[in-house]
C-alpha cells in the first residue's frame, strides 16, 4: 500500500506540479571580426617564449542597443 500511495503522489506531482517557465528570448547579437596587423607576435614572459598567431578582434553588439551606451565613458545624472 505504501508503494501505491507513493506512486499516486509522484504522478499527481508530475501532472499538477510546478510548470516550467517559457524560455526568455535573447536579444540577437551581431558579431564582426577584424584581423589585427601584425597577424603574429613573438612574446616572452620570464623563461617562457612563444608566438601568438592569427590575431583577431571580435566586436559583439546587441541589435537594437544604441552604440553610444557602450563607449566606456562615465555618465552622471543631473541630480548628482
Amino acid at each position: 500500500m505504501g508503494l501505491g500511495a507513493a506512486l499516486v503522489a509522484l504522478v499527481a506531482w508530475l501532472i499538477l506540479g510546478p510548470v516550467q517557465q517559457p524560455a526568455a528570448t535573447a536579444t540577437p547579437i551581431e558579431e564582426r571580426t577584424y584581423a589585427v596587423k601584425p597577424a603574429s607576435l613573438n612574446v616572452k614572459a620570464g623563461i617562457v617564449t612563444g608566438e601568438l598567431t592569427e590575431l583577431k578582434v571580435t566586436e559583439a553588439r546587441r541589435e537594437g542597443v544604441r552604440p553610444d551606451r557602450h563607449r566606456g565613458e562615465a555618465h552622471r545624472d543631473a541630480s548628482d
